[in-house]
């Protein structure tokens, strides 16, 4: 399966992720979505704090993804995902494995929890294969 059926299928395709991306840990997409726009350098910036860097700034400062400004909700660096939330609508998880990083974001009409679940459960499976 290619990394772009990952997205459109069991991530997109769940109509529980509006947009998202698989990227490899520098930050490169591996596969997109038409509407993610994520740089390499907003998910390396989320990826160091995934893996236990100092969050403050990003609690006080927020982060952007494609220049938009997000607020920092939730750092997980146990299981190495970082929730965030662009507005009452809108928001992003993203989860690091041992080769990859998914960015799932969700919009109008979805559900935070549902997104959340799905980029989870796929990341979960990555690492259980040893990506």
């Amino acid at each position: 399966m290619s990394w772009q059926t990952y997205v459109d299928t069991n991530l997109v395709g769940t109509k529980m992720v509006s947009d998202a991306g698989i990227f490899g840990h520098d930050g490169n997409p591996w596969a997109v979505s038409p509407n993610c726009k994520a740089t390499p350098e907003d998910v390396k910036a989320l990826l160091s704090v995934a893996n236990g860097a100092d969050a403050s700034a990003l609690y006080i400062n927020g982060f952007r993804i494609a220049g938009a400004k997000y607020k920092l909700l939730r750092v997980d660096t146990e299981r190495a995902i970082v929730y965030g939330k662009l507005d009452s609508e809108n928001g992003l998880c993203i989860m690091k494995t041992a080769q990859a990083c998914i960015l799932g974001m969700y919009g109008p009409n979805l559900q935070a929890g549902n997104c959340n679940n799905v980029v989870e459960k796929l990341g979960d499976y990555l690492k259980s294969v040893g990506f």
